[in-house]
């Protein structure tokens, strides 16, 4: 899953701001049971933003930092016991443990909620030594109308909504 230097196009304009990044898509099979609840196969686009430092993706720094398949389930796993420790995330996992049947139930019980988000971009920041995964969800509708965002900073994983990890992006959307 881990995408290579090669993988990425050239860098140019993105969004209005005129932010500029380089851009490649991975498959994210290697993070089942991400997604597992969707036919695959599933792809997440990955945006590397240039900074000084790392101008332009390099596969050392991806091979040293970006996580395999296994660390991200694991990852994802831990940032959504940090949801569930918060009122409203133990509130959204009793609700649907009680409404869910079948199969989607079985899912939930064993995997949460990974099952049922589709993880569709990965920004980096190499130089803050940030990966987000954006991620859209497909059963819980307070994460349906946030959006999820599960990051890896430090070494540590988090748990977020769209838009919380964006103070590592400040740099570009205020002109570099």
């Amino acid at each position: 899953m881990t995408p290579s230097a090669s993988s990425f196009g050239s860098p140019e304009p993105a969004y209005d701001s005129g932010l500029v990044m380089a851009m490649a898509s991975v498959p994210t099979d290697a993070m089942l049971p991400v997604g597992s609840a969707f036919k695959p196969p599933h792809e997440a686009d990955v945006f590397w933003f240039p900074t000084d430092q790392e101008p332009t993706p390099n596969d050392r720094w991806l091979k040293a930092n970006f996580p395999t398949g296994k660390d991200c389930v694991d990852g994802f796993r831990s940032a959504f016991a940090l949801y569930v420790s918060d009122g409203c995330g133990r509130e959204m996992r009793d609700k649907l443990l009680s409404e869910l049947t079948g199969r989607k139930l079985e899912q939930f019980r064993s995997d949460g909620w990974l099952p049922f988000l589709i993880c569709d971009r990965i920004y980096i920041n190499a130089q803050a030594g940030v990966i987000v995964f954006k991620c859209q969800p497909h059963i819980d509708y307070n994460l349906e109308e946030h959006g999820v965002e599960v990051s890896l900073r430090g070494g540590k994983w988090h748990f977020g909504y769209i838009g919380d990890s964006m103070d590592y992006f400040d740099y570009w959307q205020n002109g570099g």
